[in-house]
């Protein structure tokens, strides 16, 4: 977990939420006559930019969901953009003008956020579908610190 040493308070909102892909195969398609939507498995993605000159973080973020890891079930991804109203305080300062590192606790606030957006747009997606009664789990913050923020950690799974 992040250190809470140096508390900063950040401002931000959110600019937008879009829909970057989703698509989904009925039963009949995959030839299932039957899928435990309780014991899935999850791949998780994600990208994040950030525009200093324009104090913009943007976060990329897919899921995609299968019953063995090989049949694809469903596939969602969305894109966030936060406005970063105090850019410089979100910084933490180095020797070299050249780059900069963001605070460690606002981008894992700004994964959590992103992550439970497209939790609950995909759940709304899924509400008419075969997959209704889908179990989609919430992660605590250090899930999401040891899937995304970890060296070495790209894409995870979670069953």
């Amino acid at each position: 977990m992040p250190s809470t040493k140096n508390k900063v308070n950040v401002q931000y909102g959110i600019n937008f939420v879009k829909t970057l892909s989703f698509s989904y195969k009925s039963k009949e398609v995959l030839q299932l006559d039957e899928i435990d939507l309780k014991n899935l498995r999850i791949h998780f993605s994600n990208k994040i930019n950030v525009d200093k000159d324009q104090h913009l973080i943007e976060i990329d973020f897919g899921t995609k969901i299968s019953p063995d890891g090989i049949n694809e079930l469903i596939e969602y991804s969305l894109r966030m953009n936060y406005q970063i109203i105090n850019f410089d305080d979100a910084m933490i300062s180095n020797q070299d003008p050249q780059t900069f590192k963001i605070r460690d606790r606002l981008m894992l606030h700004l994964m959590g956020l992103t992550i439970s957006t497209a939790r609950g747009i995909l759940i709304s997606h899924l509400m008419n579908t075969d997959y209704k009664d889908i179990f989609i789990p919430v992660f605590s913050e250090s899930e999401i610190e040891k899937m995304f923020f970890i060296k070495g950690k790209k894409g995870t799974q979670k069953k």
